[in-house]
């Protein structure tokens, strides 16, 4: 006779098979964690375009420096005063100081951020860090170097004439309404009239010219 497990061992059975086969595999929570905070332990600062005018900011700063931090300025890291420092380095070689700053306050506890309002067609860098206490900016992290991309030139967009299914049923026979593939062809045959008349005097004119 067959013995029939319950629903509640079941459970239990692939539970315990799941863990042994986490830990096989050294399964990592976080790295299926969707929310947006990160424990890598890592230092970096990254800089992403958002549009032309903005772009979107992270950082990591791993629990060792820190402590290092800390204890430099004789202080808890909560405590101490952030900062954003965004470097114009377009047609620039930066060196750390010869190039237009802007500097954004953060929040201690933050480690993404949004900057607005900058110029198109523009290259920057960032550091993030904390003021000595003279006031000076001290760096902790430095960015990658980012672009902001020209703004659309919306006036020139290119002139689009639609007649594909016309040309279509000219070319194959075919159309989604069959019955209208004669009055289609000859409306692209009309369009197309018009169209050569209108290069032969764009032609005449540059020759009279």
């Amino acid at each position: 006779m067959e013995k029939r497990t319950s629903g509640s061992t079941l459970c239990k059975e692939l539970e315990t098979k799941r863990e042994e086969d986490s830990g096989r595999h050294d399964y990592n929570p976080s790295l299926f964690d969707q929310s947006w905070k990160r424990t890598w332990n890592v230092n970096r600062l990254t800089a992403l375009c958002r549009d032309p005018t903005s772009l979107f900011v992270y950082w990591d700063v791993s629990d060792q420096r820190k402590s290092l931090i800390s204890e430099h300025f004789q202080s808890d890291w909560a405590s101490l005063p952030f900062y954003l420092q965004l470097y114009d380095v377009t047609d620039i070689e930066f060196n750390g100081c010869n190039a237009p700053t802007v500097r954004v306050g953060v929040h201690p506890s933050a480690d993404n951020w949004y900057l607005h309002h900058l110029q198109p067609n523009r290259r920057y860098q960032l550091d993030f860090g904390t003021l000595t206490w003279n006031g000076r900016f001290f760096a902790i992290l430095r960015s990658n170097i980012v672009e902001t991309p020209p703004l659309a030139n919306r006036s020139a967009a290119p002139y689009i004439r639609f007649a594909p299914l016309a040309r279509f049923a000219r070319l194959t026979g075919q159309t989604e309404q069959p019955w209208k593939a004669k009055e289609a062809v000859e409306a692209v045959e009309a369009v197309e009239a018009v169209e050569a008349v209108e290069a032969v005097e764009a032609v005449e004119a540059v020759e009279a010219v």
